[in-house]
């Protein structure tokens, strides 16, 4: 049998070191592909509120389809490229204004480190309602007036894999 240094499930890009390299480039070379509309629109006149409504419900869905699983664990570098995406997204949509938290405030939207946070925050939440799949199979984070007792120990090879998603969202 023969090992591989990626493997894909659901669109999900996991390579064996779990630093999810592989998927954050695809969902930038994806998110860059869509953001060529953007630069097509422009051309075209569309108003630049048109322009942030296409880049949230288009973009911004391919750049975070998957962060619930990879979002905690990647590197600051991989962040960068995903904001550089949406950076580049901005400034087709707003040019005349020179800084980007300004194109964030006028477009109404934040960076794409805090909607990612908030995508997987949402995602835990949904786990706990009774109706989803994947409720009573995933520990939630206990209450914070709870003591509890820890039965393992664990130990982490780097302190990226000691805030991972699964970690840091519940225990």
């Amino acid at each position: 049998m023969q090992t591989t240094r990626t493997a894909k499930f659901l669109g999900l890009t996991i390579d064996s070191h779990l630093t999810f390299k592989d998927d954050v480039e695809e969902r930038v070379q994806k998110g860059g592909r869509a953001a060529y509309t953007l630069i097509k629109l422009k051309r075209a006149g569309v108003l630049p509120t048109a322009l942030v409504q296409v880049y949230c419900t288009r973009i911004r869905t391919i750049v975070s389809y998957t962060a619930p699983a990879w979002f905690t664990m990647i590197s600051n570098t991989s962040l960068n490229k995903l904001e550089g995406l949406q950076m580049l997204c901005r400034r087709v949509t707003y040019p005349e204004l020179r800084s980007y938290s300004e194109r964030l405030t006028i477009a109404g939207i934040t960076t794409l480190a805090v909607h990612l946070a908030s995508c997987c925050e949402k995602y835990i939440q949904k786990t706990g309602l009774p109706t989803h799949r994947l409720s009573g199979r995933v520990p939630m984070k206990p209450d914070c007036h709870r003591v509890t007792r820890q039965k393992h120990h664990v130990t982490y090879k780097t302190a990226l894999r000691k805030k991972s998603f699964f970690v840091s969202m519940f225990l």
